[in-house]
């Protein structure tokens, strides 16, 4: 086992028993940062990301969030925008409103051509596999598609939608990813929210 496969390990027991006893949402937010070229990963700052979360998060009741982020290549099909670095932020909620989480998100993170939905919100269970999900060291290259014929599952009409496949990271993209996760870090990398000390041990460094 890697270290990070044994710290993402102790980082999930800790979370799981955090989340016992609560309402959780699983929160998926995608930041508009198109103007992260391939190449320059790492002049973008993860400090200036949380801090733009925790703002987003304040109009907002809950009893703690924990929140990592990870990335992914978004190119087009057709480069009908240029290929740029789309981070993630993967978190959960305890105790909140799903309304109020959805309308206080979708306020700050608003959707773009190139993430035309920019805010998920699930309820969640609590499982080890769902928490676990937020370290993941597997990554994709996102490519958008125009036009793709698809069936309306409410009306049962055929429609044209936009679509997005998956496919793996370049080389190249693929080791600006990692490097760049690695030097900021597992602890850099996720974020505890809450009132002072309300951290379980295990998580007190993700705090701040």
């Amino acid at each position: 086992m890697t270290c990070i496969a044994k710290e993402s390990e102790s980082v999930v027991e800790a979370l799981h028993g955090a989340a016992k006893g609560g309402a959780l949402h699983f929160v998926t937010i995608i930041p508009d940062t198109m103007g992260v070229s391939p190449g320059a990963l790492d002049q973008l700052s993860v400090i200036g990301l949380f801090q733009r979360l925790k703002y987003a998060l304040k109009p907002v009741a809950y009893d703690w969030a924990f929140f990592a982020i990870d990335g992914s290549m978004n190119r087009h099909e057709t480069n009908r925008y240029a290929p740029f670095w789309c981070v993630h932020f993967h978190g959960v909620v305890a105790n909140a409103s799903k309304a109020e989480l959805e309308k206080a998100l979708r306020w700050r993170f608003e959707a773009t051509d190139a993430i035309p939905k920019p805010v998920s919100v699930r309820v969640c269970d609590g499982n080890a596999k769902a928490l676990n999900y937020f370290l993941k060291t597997a990554f994709r290259m996102r490519v958008g598609k125009d036009g793709q014929a698809r069936v309306d599952g409410r009306t049962g009409l055929p429609r044209v939608c936009r679509t997005t496949t998956y496919n793996r990271l370049l080389a190249a993209d693929r080791d600006e990813l990692l490097l760049f996760l690695d030097k900021v870090g597992i602890e850099g990398r996720a974020r505890w929210l809450g009132p002072p000390n309300s951290a379980p041990a295990k998580l007190a460094n993700f705090a701040r």
